[in-house]
Parts: structure tokens; sequence; C-alpha cells
């Protein structure tokens, strides 16, 4: 009667250990899992923002985000030809990802909290940001200065 018990347990235990299992091994299958069955990476891109991403005169894509994406596919599969690019607007960056009609994308987007609850983002390859330049003689040394003074400003 001792023993009972402890086969009921054990089965039990094989059960459960069964079905977590199951669920660890389903959960495995990721994005890169994916990618790696396929055999390519696809990779969505733009195609109007040179030098970042833009059609040649030979009217295939090029660019730094392109590199970008080739030289994944070759640390992938050691061939920078397994990409496939797909040309997306910059409103469907997102969606494509969410969606899988790409594995990633290469094209600027500003990391903003509401974007990354809903993708994960790499280090920025590329930072930019935005100056304001006077001639060295102007009489404003500060943009307060500026903005005070109620002046016209031009951006271009």
């Amino acid at each position: 009667m001792h023993h009972r018990p402890s086969v009921f347990k054990a089965c039990v235990f094989l059960v459960v250990a069964s079905a977590s299992l199951a669920s660890v091994v389903q959960a495995a299958d990721s994005k890169l899992d994916d990618v790696l069955k396929r055999g390519h990476l696809i990779v969505g891109t733009g195609s109007t923002n040179a030098p970042w991403h833009f059609q040649g005169a030979d009217g295939k894509l090029q660019g730094f985000d392109i590199d970008i994406g080739r030289i994944v596919a070759k640390g992938l599969f050691n061939d920078p030809s397994k990409v496939e690019f797909v040309v997306q607007s910059s409103d469907a960056r997102i969606p494509n990802l969410l969606t899988d009609k790409v594995d990633m994308s290469c094209q600027f987007i500003t990391v903003t909290a509401s974007r990354a609850q809903q993708v994960a983002f790499t280090l920025p390859y590329y930072r930019e940001g935005v100056g304001l330049l006077l001639p060295n003689n102007s009489k404003y040394k500060e943009i307060e200065e500026l903005q005070a003074a109620g002046d016209d400003v031009t951006v271009a």
C-alpha cells in the first residue's frame, strides 16, 4: 500500500513533466528557428532615402540598410545573398513585423516607449539630432534668447 501513492505520484509527475516539456519544446520554435528552416531572411526596408535605402541605376535596392540586411544573412547562413527585401512604407514597419510579413526591419525609426512595447529594438546603428546654427557674430548666444526676442526662425 505504501508503494501505490509513490507510483501514483510518479505517474502524475511524469504527466506534468511531459506537458511542461511539450510546452517548452513548442515555445522553442522561435522566429530564428523559422528563418533558419526557411533558408533565407526577409527584411523590410524603404526604397527612397539615400544613402540608407534606395534603388540604384540598375533598379536594385542598395544603401546602408540593405548592407545591414546582407550582413545579418551572412551571419545566419554564411551567404549574404540569402535575404529577401520587402519594400515597405514607414507606417508598415511595425505591422509587418507583428504579422510576420518580415523577419526584421532595416529602416529608420525613432525608438519610443509605445513602440518598444510592440517590437524589440537593437541598439541604434545611427543617431540623428537637430541643432541650431547661428552666425559667429549673432547677438543671440542661446536659443532661449532667440525665442524671447520673438524673431522669425527659418528651419531648413
